[in-house]
């Protein structure tokens, strides 16, 4: 089963490309249906002047990704499968996602605190 999305290739080049459809929520993960999705300035800047956060051609250090890749991290949707080893979810819940992720090294990260853009990192 696919299905569609717009994905990031590079600078200035975004496709609407035919993707396979998730056949079970991996363990560790929830399986989402989208209801809404925005994009942000880091998005716009890596459309624009990228490649900035997503790397081309080699796995990005923390995720594995490379591109092409999906932008817009700012998701909420239901939940319609609950991977292994995931609590506190069930089928039908109503979520929203924070999808920064970090390396988890620097004094904001080991005080709890969410990563911030980095300064001068502006959308054109």
């Amino acid at each position: 089963m696919s299905t569609q999305a717009v994905r990031w290739h590079g600078r200035g080049d975004v496709r609407l490309d035919e993707v396979p459809f998730p056949d079970r929520a991996p363990a560790g993960t929830l399986l989402l249906e989208t209801s809404w999705c925005g994009i942000c300035g880091t998005d716009v800047e890596e459309l624009a002047n990228g490649p900035h956060n997503v790397p081309i051609g080699q796995p990005h250090p923390l995720t594995g990704a490379t591109a092409p890749i999906g932008l817009g991290r700012e998701v909420s949707g239901r939940v319609v499968e609950v991977g292994e080893a995931v609590s506190g979810f069930g089928v039908e819940d109503v979520v929203g996602v924070e999808a920064t992720i970090s390396f988890g090294e620097c004094p904001s990260c080991r005080n709890g605190c969410p990563p911030l853009p980095a300064p001068g990192k502006r959308g054109p």
